[in-house]
């Protein structure tokens, strides 16, 4: 009931995006991504634009993003800065379950977005919806060391997976 209840606010196609923005993903240095410039990166991709205006277009509407993040705030003040875009989460509607059933709700609505990006970086949540989606549309974020931390964005398989841990402590 939960899950159909957060889905009949997304509507058909959405985006999901899980949001590595908590206070101590930024110990992790190298990995962390600020909110900001997630949200920058994926409203900036052709396939972002292009459902968002599908969205306006067919419905006349914003088009949903589903927030997975355990700093939710943090996550809604950076996509309050696009335009024609409204931010949706399960927050109030999974009050009084545990963490972990919070996150299998988080996951499901993930799955079944038309669009979905997360972290490549030492998630074990963002891996699995990656591979549960298959071949649907699945993107990634993260600082690649190799291009001075510049923050890449693209398609999972386009984007390299990056450790953030070496000899068993955090990097940065």
């Amino acid at each position: 009931k939960i899950i159909d209840k957060v889905s009949s606010k997304l509507g058909s196609a959405y985006v999901s995006v899980h949001m590595r923005v908590e206070e101590d993903w930024k110990r992790h240095g190298d990995c962390y991504v600020s909110a900001e410039n997630i949200v920058e990166k994926m409203s900036e991709s052709p396939d972002f634009v292009r459902l968002k205006g599908e969205v306006r277009n067919k419905t006349g509407d914003t088009l949903k993003i589903f927030i997975a993040s355990g700093a939710k705030e943090v996550s809604r003040k950076a996509w309050a800065a696009i335009e024609g875009v409204e931010v949706v989460d399960s927050e109030r509607d999974t009050e009084g379950l545990t963490w972990n059933q919070k996150a299998l709700v988080d996951l499901e609505l993930c799955r079944r977005s038309t669009i979905y990006a997360g972290t490549r970086a030492s998630s074990s949540f963002s891996d699995i919806v990656r591979f549960i989606r298959a071949d649907r549309m699945s993107f990634a974020y993260g600082n690649d060391p190799q291009r001075n931390g510049a923050t890449v964005y693209g398609r999972f398989k386009e984007v390299p997976k990056f450790s953030c841990f070496i000899g068993g402590k955090a990097r940065g």
